[in-house]
């Protein structure tokens, strides 16, 4: 991947475990600290229709980076979460977490979820390594 190419992802599940708490607003989602990998957009999707992982940007992919309300509840389907990240320096870039800024409706503070979900963007000279 060059630098700056937008790869979107777009096969994180998430949902609502409190069936008393109606909705979640995504806040941020970031890459752990250190990380060279830029996540430059987000979104919640309530379907993915078979969408995983493309080269392309958020918006491209047809998804609406304003769209950060979650509804769904862990008791029906997921809703998902879909990122555009990309590598922001000439390095493969790489995070074994998301971290995941949000609210819900009544608690009035936010929360923090750690998402184990490795993510490897590597840069053309280094297509040979391990993950690439």
């Amino acid at each position: 991947m060059s630098v700056h190419e937008a790869m979107t992802f777009g096969d994180i599940p998430l949902c609502i475990v409190d069936a008393q708490t109606p909705s979640a607003t995504i806040e941020s989602v970031e890459a752990p600290a250190g990380s060279t990998l830029k996540i430059s957009a987000f979104s919640v999707s309530d379907q993915m229709n078979g969408f995983g992982n493309d080269r392309v940007t958020l918006e491209a992919a047809g998804f609406d980076p304003a769209r950060q309300e979650l509804t769904r509840h862990c008791d029906d389907q997921p809703g998902w979460l879909v990122i555009e990240g990309s590598r922001s320096s000439e390095e493969s870039a790489s995070a074994d977490e998301l971290i995941v800024r949000y609210s819900s409706e009544g608690r009035g503070t936010e929360s923090v979820l750690n998402i184990p979900y490795a993510i490897v963007l590597c840069a053309p000279e280094e297509s040979e390594i391990d993950n690439c």
